[in-house]
């Protein structure tokens, strides 16, 4: 039997995950409060208390759970929590993607990761339309806990044609920077684009673009050893925000954060594929 190329064996892994990702089976309720990421490993508490606790509080409390036959329970990392969220659903939310997520609310969820400029602050997610920023400690946020082995860090390969390859997702990055421009605009230079030997370059949806900024860096929060010509600034997803056609999601380059902005306004464009 002739063997496969080793290109079409990634390809179809590349599928194969794609759609494990749209798949609306992705999420399993395990029939005892927990509910299964297929794509990710993790297990989700289902239903969160309704309680609203400091960001101390809220580890006391996921560090406490006893649920389902999960033994160790913590909070989520910013892109953990973010694999939760369906953009796709319009404001006030909630914007969760799958109703096995019972009693999710269109308020705010603490994250586990400290903001580096501040160590006093951490991430949040904004459960009415899928955002991801900072605030001080001392606010009080729901909590839904996870339980499993922290997703995968980037392991970036310089491929020495202007791209770069993130071994974990598999996707290829540009290296370099397209510039500052509208979102449309955004959309047509990626789709356009023919840079090393490829030609399939698309804008990157929300989840993968906060694939590459890292919570420990900081102006930029993206690694410059790979990206050398990062900017310090917001750069266009291919997802539009529901709630209002005008406005399209951004990730900050300079902090990691996730929001939404008008879709004529300038940002800066970094492309992916496949």
């Amino acid at each position: 039997m002739p063997h496969t190329p080793i290109t079409l064996l990634i390809f179809l892994v590349i599928l194969d995950y794609g759609a494990a990702r749209s798949s609306p089976s992705r999420f399993i309720d395990n029939g005892n409060g927990t509910v299964h990421d297929a794509v990710s490993g993790l297990v989700w508490q289902q239903t969160d208390d309704s309680a609203q606790r400091t960001w101390s509080e809220a580890v006391a409390y996921c560090d406490g759970l006893q649920l389902g036959s999960t033994a160790s329970w913590r909070l989520p990392y910013k892109q953990e929590a973010l694999l939760l969220v369906d953009h796709r659903i319009p404001a006030p939310g909630p914007v969760i993607a799958s109703k096995l997520f019972l009693s999710a609310k269109p308020t705010r969820y603490w994250i586990a990761n400290a903001y580096i400029g501040d160590l006093s602050q951490h991430w949040f997610l904004g459960g009415d339309s899928g955002y991801a920023y900072y605030a001080d400690n001392s606010n009080r946020f729901m909590v839904r806990c996870v339980s499993g082995r922290p997703q995968p860090q980037p392991v970036f390969v310089d491929n020495g044609d202007f791209t770069v390859t993130d071994r974990t997702t598999e996707l290829t990055w540009q290296q370099g920077e397209g510039g500052a421009m509208t979102w449309k605009d955004a959309v047509n230079y990626c789709s356009g684009l023919s840079l090393a030997i490829y030609r399939d370059w698309r804008l990157p949806d929300t989840t993968e673009l906060q694939s590459l900024t890292d919570a420990a860096r900081l102006k930029p929060a993206v690694d410059t050893a790979y990206f050398p010509k990062v900017q310090s600034t917001h750069y266009w997803t291919a997802i539009e925000y529901a709630a209002d056609a005008g406005k399209a999601w951004e990730v900050g380059f300079g902090n990691g954060d996730l929001y939404f902005h008008a879709k004529t306004d300038l940002a800066y464009v970094r492309c992916v594929r496949p």
